[in-house]
C-alpha cells in the first residue's frame, strides 16, 4: 500500500491509477474523485449537485474582468480570485474592493489558468 502524504502525489489521479494497475493499494480517494476535486469549477458543481453548501461566486470560469467585476459587485467584497486548476493556493489572491489590484489579480489568475499544467 502507498500513502502519498499530501501535495503533489496525493493530487495526482494518474499516480493512483498506476498503483491500482500494479495491484498496489492507494491510500486516498479514488482517481475519479481526485480529478473532480482538482478542478475548482467541477468540484463546486459537484458539491452543489450533492446539496453541499458552497461559497457564493461564479458558476463557471470567467474569461474577462467585466464578468469578474459584475459577480464581485453582486456577492460583495472581499472576493477570492484564483485559477480553476491551480493547486495549493498558488494563484489565489483576495480583492477587498474595486481597485486596480483586483484587475491585476484577475489577469494573473487568467494567465496562470492558461499556462498551468496541473
Amino acid at each position: 500500500a502507498v500513502h502519498p502524504g499530501y501535495g503533489f502525489l496525493s493530487e495526482n489521479a494518474r499516480f493512483a491509477e498506476i498503483l491500482g494497475e500494479h495491484d498496489v493499494h492507494f491510500i486516498g480517494p479514488k482517481p475519479e474523485h481526485i480529478r473532480i476535486m482538482g478542478d475548482k469549477i467541477e468540484a463546486k458543481r459537484t458539491a452543489k449537485r450533492l446539496g453541499i453548501p458552497v461559497v457564493p461566486g461564479s458558476d463557471g470560469g470567467l474569461t474577462n474582468d467585466i464578468d469578474a467585476a459584475t459577480i464581485a459587485n453582486e456577492i460583495g467584497f472581499p472576493v477570492l480570485i484564483t485559477a480553476a486548476a491551480a493547486g495549493g493556493g498558488a494563484s489565489a489572491a483576495s480583492a477587498r474592493g474595486r481597485t486596480g489590484a483586483m484587475w491585476r489579480w484577475f489577469a494573473a489568475a487568467s494567465r496562470w489558468g492558461r499556462t498551468c499544467r496541473c
